[in-house]
């Protein structure tokens, strides 16, 4: 059985996760909140990537925690993507983009009953955690014996309903617009 190898990710990943910081999550890139990234890997007998990451057993392409407490002291970020280096590698640059976006869309920052930006005794921002909106499990097996009164296609077609509309407005969209949304990231100091 092998293990799983954790690098530091290339500095072109770091750049695009600052990229998608600023474009979709501007209050973390203005508070500052530094996020690093961490490539998993994994390679079978005939060292060949394997998909390695995986949540609830199920594969993801990446996931984020916080870096809590006196962990914040001894690093340099606030949070930590790690990201699966086989799908990553298998992954257009859009889909890259959508998996970095939909990981900070996990980072959020505490505020008091006032909005203002807590901050922990050291300074820095406080931040949480956002569940998603939405997470489908089930079993084909299932469907296959009940159809569509089974709770996994109750539960999935207003879930494929929102995410339909939402594909065809973006589909639209980037018909319309061929230029990129992301803009590149002023070096700061």
């Amino acid at each position: 059985m092998s293990k799983k190898i954790y690098e530091k990710a290339s500095p072109e990943i770091h750049e695009l996760v600052k990229r998608v910081m600023q474009t979709y999550h501007a209050q973390l890139f203005d508070l500052a909140v530094k996020v690093a990234a961490t490539m998993v890997s994994k390679f079978d007998a005939d060292d060949q990537l394997l998909p390695c990451l995986r949540l609830h057993g199920n594969s993801v392409f990446a996931m984020i925690h916080l870096v809590r407490g006196s962990q914040r002291v001894h690093v340099n970020h606030d949070a930590e993507i790690l990201i699966d280096a086989f799908t990553w590698t298998n992954a257009s640059e859009e889909t890259q983009i959508a998996v970095i976006d939909h990981e900070l869309e996990h980072v959020v920052i505490a505020k008091d009953r006032l909005g203002v930006v807590k901050k922990d005794d050291n300074g820095h921002v406080k931040l949480r955690m956002k569940a998603d909106d939405y997470a489908l499990t089930g079993f084909y097996a299932v469907v296959e014996r009940h159809g569509v009164n089974s709770a996994e296609c109750i539960f999935i077609q207003p879930v494929y309903l929102r995410v339909s509309e939402a594909v065809e407005t973006n589909t639209r969209s980037i018909a319309t617009n061929a230029s990129s949304t992301l803009q590149p990231v002023e070096a700061t100091a």
